[in-house]
């Protein structure tokens, strides 16, 4: 795990703002504390996106690396952002529904895009949804004990207060199909449903807790994190796009600051040898470039659980 860490992390420029920001604080130099800080929050939260978004996920270090920026500088709204992210991940849904609510309060001046906002808006609105579903287990079984005692007058009164009684009522919540036209909540079933009743035009990307796969008629292939991000941007257009878009694309949502463009070049080498992809992609060779989009006549959809970060 060290060698890993090594290719990721220099921890020798980590070293130096550190101590340059002792140095600072020790002669109560106020501006380049700042400074200094600043440029090592924003390294830590590079480190943290970098564990957290590699076709390796390592949340732990990723965890580790953006507490070390939370403690610098607590409203950070990135950090707060991709912090919210691995506790959801975790199913920590309390603490997560938290650090979204801070990063969506946080510093203006770093504050989240536009795509950021909305997506922690959404996950905050699941992590409400996960938590009723527990307590609704709770509920129904402190209700059926033989050895619970209430009060049955008062609890008939709160009862009647409960929004939502039906733990099915909340799983329809949990799926999401994403499609060139926008986003709709599914259930469980649907999500199974949809990939049983595709037809010979539909290619779907289709995320569990388990595994990411490509579907496209009666075969299924596997896709690494990032592939799962460059196939959904590249599927979702009608358009060409070069990499140059989606590297644009990607920067705005969940993995900017992170992914270049040469790993984005390196994952469209390895999709080309994934049998599905040459079938529903066209790729349109100009000059020194090459772009691609959808095939013409296809038609997309992402099937996830709601708790995978879409692009």
């Amino acid at each position: 795990m060290i060698e890993e860490e090594k290719e990721f992390v220099p921890y020798h420029e980590e070293k130096a703002l550190r101590e340059k920001l002792n140095a600072a604080l020790k002669r109560g130099d106020q501006v380049d504390s700042k400074i200094y800080r600043e440029s090592l929050v924003s390294l830590y939260v590079l480190f943290g996106e970098s564990f957290k978004m590699s076709d390796r996920p390592d949340p732990n270090s990723a965890k580790r690396y953006l507490e070390k920026a939370l403690r610098l500088q607590s409203n950070h709204p990135i950090a707060n952002y991709r912090y919210a992210h691995i506790l959801y991940g975790s199913g920590k849904y309390i603490e997560s529904a938290c650090f979204f609510k801070r990063a969506l309060d946080g510093n203006r001046e770093q504050g989240l895009s536009d795509t950021q906002t909305l997506i922690a808006q959404i996950f905050t609105v699941n992590c409400g949804i996960l938590m009723a579903k527990d307590a609704i287990k709770e509920v129904n079984y402190l209700e059926s004990s033989k050895y619970a005692s209430f009060d049955s007058k008062i609890i008939a009164n709160y009862a009647d207060r409960m929004l939502v009684d039906s733990e099915e009522m909340l799983t329809q919540y949990l799926y999401i199909k994403v499609t060139s036209t926008g986003s709709e909540p599914i259930s469980e079933d649907f999500f199974y449903k949809e990939q049983e009743s595709k037809g010979d035009c539909d290619v779907l990307i289709c995320i569990t807790q388990q595994k990411r796969e490509l579907v496209y008629q009666d075969r299924r292939e596997p896709l690494t994190q990032t592939e799962f991000f460059v196939a959904h941007t590249v599927l979702m257009s009608n358009e060409f796009i070069q990499v140059k878009d989606i590297y644009e694309y990607l920067c705005n949502g969940p993995l900017g600051g992170v992914i270049k463009p040469e790993s984005i070049r390196k994952c469209l080498s390895r999709l080309v040898r994934n049998p599905i992809w040459n079938v529903v992609v066209e790729t349109n060779a100009r000059g020194n470039y090459s772009a691609r989009r959808r095939r013409v006549g296809l038609q997309y959809a992402l099937l996830c659980h709601s708790n995978v970060v879409v692009p």
